[in-house]
């Protein structure tokens, strides 16, 4: 929050100087929230992705093969890697960049995912690999998932969306995880993740564990006339992982300057970890004068606020 004074000279004879100025406050953010788009090889996901992701005017999406790419990572708020690392090129590099950085990750797996060196990358997912062989999973949701909230039309179109690739295997999720969606095998439901996310000790993650996520937008467009609802669900999943964790998820806002004759309104927000607002839990708010005494109040809750 920076503040300015704006003000201009007093001439000869003013009688009053008090409105010869005025302050200002000015609350500094960020731009746009740059996202790294790396594949090891062309496929149909990284457009639907793309598209899906660059909707949202915050995001901006740079696109590379993995062999093109020799930037740092370090200068993203997401990475987002599609079958990497793969069976032709681990990306030493990139990995590497991983294990010592911060930024929170999205991995897509499919037929040319190295799942070994997957499995390596601490992601809260193990993918014990016996035969490479895979599966076609569709999507149920899990009513226990709770860092962010879904619109109803997407969960209701979900089960209708074509089947992913995925890979047969025993999958073992760590503790610190959370199951967004589960894989339904054929007409059997499954306790195995097709949609997790990570909160490790100090970066967040989540995989996908499926390819051919295009399929799922062109689903959306042929039984509702729009990707509103395959969009929400990426600009959601982008939106967790690349928000950034010095914001405030609670803020007060009221102004810096009243009047002696105006009514003092202070309104508040909570969000949750995906920054959603919520209005759940009871805020109170003690207000102290000039003199020490102490005034509290409890905030009223609104529609969201």
């Amino acid at each position: 929050m920076q503040r300015y004074r704006v003000a201009v000279s007093s001439i000869k004879g003013e009688i009053s100087t008090t409105n010869n100025y005025q302050d200002i406050f000015v609350e500094v953010l960020d731009g746009r929230q740059k996202i790294l788009l790396l594949q090891a090889a062309p496929h149909p996901d990284i457009a639907a992705l793309k598209t899906a992701i660059e909707k949202n005017q915050n995001y901006s999406v740079d696109n590379f093969m993995l062999g093109d790419f020799n930037g740092s990572i370090s200068s993203y708020s997401l990475v987002i890697l599609h079958q990497v690392p793969s069976l032709n090129d681990v990306g030493f590099q990139i990995t590497s960049q991983l294990k010592s950085s911060t930024v929170p990750v999205l991995y897509i797996i499919g037929a040319q995912s190295n799942i070994p060196a997957y499995n390596s990358l601490m992601t809260g997912l193990m993918i014990p690999q016996t035969v490479n062989s895979f599966n076609e999973a569709t999507a149920i949701m899990n009513p226990d998932f709770s860092l962010f909230s879904l619109d109803t039309e997407i969960e209701q179109i979900l089960p209708e969306f074509p089947p992913l690739n995925v890979p047969f295997s025993q999958y073992k999720a760590g503790t610190a995880t959370q199951v967004l969606m589960y894989q339904r095998i054929g007409n059997v439901s499954t306790r195995i993740p097709l949609i997790l996310f990570n909160q490790g000790v100090d970066r967040k993650s989540a995989t996908l564990t499926g390819e051919g996520i295009w399929r799922w937008r062109l689903s959306n467009y042929a039984k509702l006339g729009n990707q509103k609802a395959f969009d929400e669900l990426i600009t959601r999943i982008i939106q967790y992982l690349a928000v950034k964790e010095d914001k405030s998820q609670f803020r007060v806002m009221l102004k810096n300057n009243f009047n002696e004759n105006e009514a003092v309104e202070i309104d508040s927000e909570l969000y949750n970890d995906s920054y959603q607002l919520v209005n759940g839990p009871e805020v109170n708010i003690v207000i102290t004068d000039a003199n020490k005494k102490n005034f509290p109040y409890a905030f009223t809750r609104t529609t969201n606020a």
